[in-house]
């Protein structure tokens, strides 16, 4: 199968794979060439299955279904390791595909017989159109890179049935609402999407991950400072001997085991006074993790040098632009979290008589039950980050009252919003 170029389309007769590529394992300098225009899907296999491929370049420009397979000997067999028992350090060009799988033979596990050990690790892949992807084995298959993809619509869909360190770099993820799911094993595994459908959005898909430091995020992830302005769990969230919480502005939740509940229109949390700086760079992000009901409102005030409010409407233009919608400073949030339990916002058209805001993380209509919250700020520059007014801190705040504006403003978490 040294050098393969079909031009024409093949189409199956019946529920057959047409088309065979890849090598011999064992030929450890193959290097094949090999090129496949279209291939007919068939009813349930795969209209191209690819083995023991090893430094080669496989193209293919159109099949609903793709196969990488890898299949060991069966344990204890005596045959010696198998022909097609990996694929590794070659590249591949699927230019539309509605399935890609990366398999190996679930019928013979892997044991201390080296005759059993399969893997695809290392390949390289260049995705064009494509709507479904899974990784299914016993064997972890790692070090593989693949480039684009669409995953476009709501039909499309990611899992890992096993992986590790494999790394999806810009996928499309328009309109993907099913999220990716990352099995029990599987770990280090990252997917970055680079569609954003608004200017601080994100774009990208959400998990379900029952592995470890699997990470589904966005290109300017790799780009930009986090800090967290605030953060909490089950656990960090403590109250004093008065019912008070420890955590400065955050509010009167309730836990039962690992999970929060925030009664409706509850204040979650409030922050400090943050100075604004380069608003065109800089995004919030407010997230509720494992979030089961409800959700979270967000709403930001403005405040000038005395720290006096910055009201909406008249000569301000202030205005906040949440998960793509323009707001009014102090306006109610239109929408809760997002399904994830995820909203952006960020500052735009600014007054230049607004310098600081702050901002208050309501519980909905229907309440709010959680296992962790976080609010942080993402930017390009790491000294713009998160600035606080003058003497002020996060942490080990002292206890006093800025001009012009109420104790009841600043400590009590159910401070009145502008609704």
């Amino acid at each position: 199968m040294d050098s393969v170029n079909i031009l024409s389309t093949i189409l199956p007769d019946g529920d057959i794979t047409s088309v065979v590529l890849g090598g011999v394992y064992s030929n450890l300098f193959q290097a094949h060439r090999q090129y496949v225009r279209k291939v007919g899907r068939p009813a349930t296999l795969p209209g191209v299955d690819v083995i023991g491929a090893y430094k080669s370049t496989i193209t293919i420009g159109n099949c609903g279904y793709i196969r990488l397979f890898a299949k060991g000997n069966p344990d204890g067999g005596g045959q010696g390791p198998s022909d097609d028992r990996a694929i590794s350090y070659s590249t591949f060009d699927i230019r539309q595909c509605n399935k890609l799988e990366l398999y190996d033979d679930p019928a013979i596990p892997v044991t201390a017989d080296t005759d059993t050990k399969k893997w695809i690790n290392e390949n390289t892949f260049h995705l064009g159109f494509i709507q479904e992807f899974v990784m299914t084995g016993f064997n972890n298959h790692n070090g593989n890179r693949f480039f684009g993809g669409s995953f476009e619509g709501g039909a499309s869909s990611m899992t890992f049935n096993t992986g590790r360190g494999n790394f999806f770099y810009g996928i499309r993820s328009e309109g993907m609402t099913t999220p990716v799911v990352f099995t029990a094993g599987t770990a280090n595994n990252r997917i970055l999407a680079d569609y954003m459908d608004f200017d601080n959005g994100f774009g990208f898909p959400t998990k379900e991950d029952a592995g470890t430091n699997n990470l589904v995020g966005n290109l300017h992830d790799d780009h930009q400072y986090h800090n967290h302005i605030e953060a909490f769990n089950f656990a960090s969230y403590v109250k004093n001997g008065d019912n008070s919480p420890v955590k400065r502005g955050a509010g009167n939740l309730t836990v039962s085991g690992s999970e929060i509940t925030s009664a409706a229109f509850n204040f979650v949390y409030s922050s400090e006074y943050i100075e604004l700086n380069d608003i065109a760079d800089e995004v919030f992000n407010c997230r509720v993790y494992g979030k089961t009901s409800g959700g979270v409102l967000i709403f930001v005030r403005g405040y000038n040098n005395a720290l006096n409010e910055v009201f909406s409407g008249g000569a301000t233009t202030a205005q906040v632009i949440y998960n793509g919608v323009t707001k009014n400073l102090g306006s109610t949030h239109t929408a809760a979290t997002n399904s994830d339990g995820s909203s952006v916002f960020n500052m735009t058209n600014l007054d230049p008589a607004c310098k600081y805001i702050k901002i208050f993380c309501q519980s909905s209509s229907l309440g709010t039950v959680f296992e962790r919250f976080a609010l942080g700020i993402k930017s390009s520059d790491a000294d713009a980050s998160l600035r606080l007014t003058p003497s002020m801190s996060l942490i080990n705040q002292p206890d006093r009252e800025p001009p012009n504006i109420t104790t009841a403003e600043i400590e009590d978490i159910n401070d009145p919003i502008n609704t």
